[in-house]
C-alpha cells in the first residue's frame, strides 16, 4: 500500500514541501488533484492520504461534497489521515468533520508572528490506546516551524476516540518574527511605545500555547493533525515526528533519515533553454528586489514579504520552476512543457516586470504619500494575485507549471 499526496491546482510550497520528503524517506506515493480525489478509489490504492499545508478553505472548496465524502468514507473503512499545517485543518470540524475541534486564528497581534514554536509532548501520549505511542526520549522538545500560530480548540462535547492531544506549543522558539522582525529583539523602551500606539502586547507571556498535535479515530481509520510543519527542511526534531507518524500510519519506515536543507535555486538537470530562461528571469528579478530591500530571504526556501504582496504565490513560483529545473525530464513531462512553453514566458516576462513594479511602487508611496496615481497600485495587485490572491497572472502561470510538474512527478519515488 501506498500513500495518496493531495495535490492542489497551482501548488504551492508546501505541496513541493511534502512531495519532496515522501521522496527523501522513499516512501512510495502517488499525487492525487484535489478535484480527482472523489474518483481516486482511495480505498482500493492506499493506506495513507496526506493534506500538505496550505488553506484548507481553498481545498476544502475544490474537493467539492462528493470529495469531502470521498475522503470520510475513506478514513470510515480504515483509511488514514495525516494533515500537516494549514492542512491539519481540513480535518477539524466545519471542514472534513475527522476530529470535532475547531481552529481559531490567533488574536491580534500574534496572527503577524511566524517561524518556530517551542513543541513537547504531551506525557501520557504514549498509551496503548493512542492511535500512535510517542515514546518521548525519542522525540524531543524542540523548536518546530509554524506558519502563522492558532489555536486548536476541544468542543464542549467530543465523541469517543476524538480527542488525544499528542503535543502542544509551549512557547516562542527561535527565528520566530512578528511582521519581519526577530522577537528576541523586540525588547526595551521603543517596544513599549508600539505596544501603546498598537493597543496591543507582544510580551512572550501572551504567546499562543497548547495543543498544536492531535491523533484520534474516525470509524476505523486513523488520524494525526499537526499545526507545525514537519516536513520543514532541517528540522531534525520534527522531521523524525514525521518518521514516526509515516511509519505509525502508513506502513512505511523510513530507516534514520532526516530532511535535508533546502535551496531550490541550486542544481539543474532539465536542460531546456525555455525553461532556463525563465528561471534566470525570476532569479535576476529577486535578486533586484532583495538588494533593494523589496525582499527578505527567510531560509533557503522561503522568501519573507511585504505587505499588500500575496508572498504565497511569489514562493510558489520560485519553488516551481526551481524543482522542474531541477528535475530529469520525463518523455511525456517533456511533451507537456512543450505544449505550454510559449505561453509560460510570455506570462513570466509580464508577471516579474509588474511583480517588481508594484514592489518599487509601494516603497515609494510609503516614502512620500500621494506620488503614486490612484489606484494604480490596487489595479496592478489585482492583475498579478486577482481578487482572491490565487489569481491574475500568477494564478495562470502557476496552474501551467503545476500541470508539467504533476506530469512529471506523478508516480513519486
Amino acid at each position: 500500500m501506498s500513500v495518496a499526496l493531495l495535490w492542489d491546482d497551482p501548488p504551492r510550497v508546501w505541496d513541493l514541501l511534502a512531495q519532496r520528503a515522501m521522496n527523501v524517506f522513499g516512501v512510495p506515493y502517488c499525487l492525487v488533484k484535489t478535484q480527482d480525489i472523489a474518483h481516486a478509489a482511495l480505498a482500493d490504492k492506499f493506506s495513507l492520504l496526506v493534506f500538505p499545508g496550505g488553506s484548507a478553505g481553498r481545498r476544502l472548496s475544490r474537493l467539492g461534497r462528493s470529495g469531502r465524502e470521498a475522503i470520510t468514507a475513506f478514513v470510515q473503512r480504515g483509511g488514514n489521515c495525516l494533515g500537516l499545517g494549514g492542512g491539519a485543518e481540513m480535518a477539524l470540524a466545519g471542514g472534513l468533520g475527522l476530529c470535532t475541534w475547531e481552529c481559531a486564528q490567533a488574536p491580534d497581534p500574534w496572527r503577524l508572528l511566524s517561524g518556530n514554536v517551542r513543541v513537547r509532548c504531551v506525557p501520557g501520549s504514549g498509551g496503548e490506546s493512542a492511535p500512535l505511542r510517542f515514546e518521548n526520549a525519542a522525540l524531543p522538545e524542540a523548536d518546530m516551524f509554524v506558519w502563522h500560530p492558532c489555536r486548536l480548540m476541544p468542543p464542549e462535547k467530543s465523541r469517543q476516540g476524538d480527542r488525544i492531544v499528542l503535543a502542544e506549543a509551549a512557547g516562542p522558539g527561535a527565528d520566530l518574527e512578528f511582521a519581519g522582525m526577530a522577537m528576541e529583539k523586540l525588547e526595551g523602551g521603543a517596544l513599549a511605545v508600539f505596544e501603546q500606539d498598537a493597543s496591543a502586547r507582544l510580551n512572550f507571556s501572551g504567546f499562543p500555547q497548547g495543543p498544536c498535535v492531535l491523533g484520534g479515530t474516525f470509524g476505523r481509520g486513523r488520524w494525526v493533525l499537526s499545526l507545525p510543519h514537519l516536513e520543514a527542511p532541517a528540522h531534525e526534531a520534527a522531521n523524525a515526528w514525521l518518521a514516526r507518524l509515516l511509519a505509525s500510519l502508513g506502513g512505511t519506515v523510513p530507516q534514520g533519515v532526516r530532511l535535508p536543507a533546502w535551496h531550490p535555486g541550486v542544481g539543474v538537470r532539465w536542460l531546456e533553454k525555455r525553461l532556463l530562461g525563465c528561471r534566470e528571469q525570476l532569479l535576476e528579478m529577486y535578486a533586484r528586489c532583495l538588494a533593494h530591500g523589496l525582499l527578505v530571504p527567510r531560509s533557503g526556501w522561503l522568501f519573507e514579504w511585504r505587505g499588500g504582496v500575496a508572498e504565497e504565490s511569489l514562493n510558489a513560483l520560485w519553488a516551481a520552476f526551481s524543482v522542474l529545473a531541477s528535475e530529469c525530464p520525463r518523455p511525456d513531462a517533456e511533451d507537456a512543457w512543450d505544449s505550454v512553453a510559449e505561453e509560460i514566458c510570455g506570462l513570466c516576462r509580464g508577471t516579474l516586470e509588474e511583480t517588481e513594479a508594484l514592489l518599487l511602487g509601494q516603497r515609494a508611496e510609503g516614502q512620500c504619500a500621494g506620488l503614486i496615481r490612484k489606484g494604480a497600485l490596487e489595479s496592478r495587485r489585482l492583475a498579478l494575485f486577482g481578487a482572491d490572491g490565487e489569481g491574475g497572472m500568477y494564478g495562470r502561470l502557476l496552474s501551467l507549471l503545476g500541470w508539467v510538474l504533476f506530469v512529471q512527478l506523478q508516480g513519486g519515488a
